[in-house]
């Protein structure tokens, strides 16, 4: 199946884990995702977005998921970045 992204080119996993209580439905979208390191129009991906969100539990399933932490947003930001501001 297509991947469906928004107008910032963000795909349903990198919404679902901007909620800290969305964890669950990171998990769901997991499998059905075909790239975890997808980047937005500003470079942030699923992994960036828990982290800035606090959504912990999702950070976790992400890089358990093989998620890349090591991936550079366009303004110069990593998920490590994120978690530590």
């Amino acid at each position: 199946g297509a991947t469906v992204l928004s107008k910032q080119g963000r795909n349903a996993l990198m919404v679902a884990a901007n909620y800290p209580a969305a964890a669950e439905s990171v998990r769901l979208l997991l499998p059905k995702t075909t790239n975890l390191n997808q980047q937005d129009a500003m470079g942030n991906t699923a992994l960036m977005n828990a982290t800035q969100h606090g959504a912990s539990a999702s950070a976790r399933l992400l890089l358990d998921a093989g998620a890349d932490a090591s991936t550079v947003s366009k303004p110069g930001f990593t998920a490590v970045h994120s978690a530590t501001t």
